[in-house]
């Protein structure tokens, strides 16, 4: 739903460039979604497809672009 995710400069982002897989089973998200409208269906959707949802910021989501994570095996 717009309007419930910042970008600098735009009326609101977008939940894509919020977040980013971690890995096959866990992926970041810029903050936390406590006062998303779609915050059980994000959450929901997490859950069915198997992935750990990792909160790394205790503030509103924020749409930085996406976020790429460079892994090292």
């Amino acid at each position: 739903e717009p309007g419930y995710i910042s970008l600098e400069g735009q009326k609101y982002g977008f939940i894509g460039g919020t977040n980013g897989s971690l890995s096959n089973n866990e992926s970041i998200i810029s903050g936390v979604i406590d006062n998303h409208p779609n915050k059980n269906e994000i959450i929901s959707f997490f859950k069915k497809n198997n992935v750990k949802l990792i909160f790394l910021s205790k503030k509103p989501i924020l749409d930085i672009g996406t976020i790429i994570t460079l892994n090292s095996h």
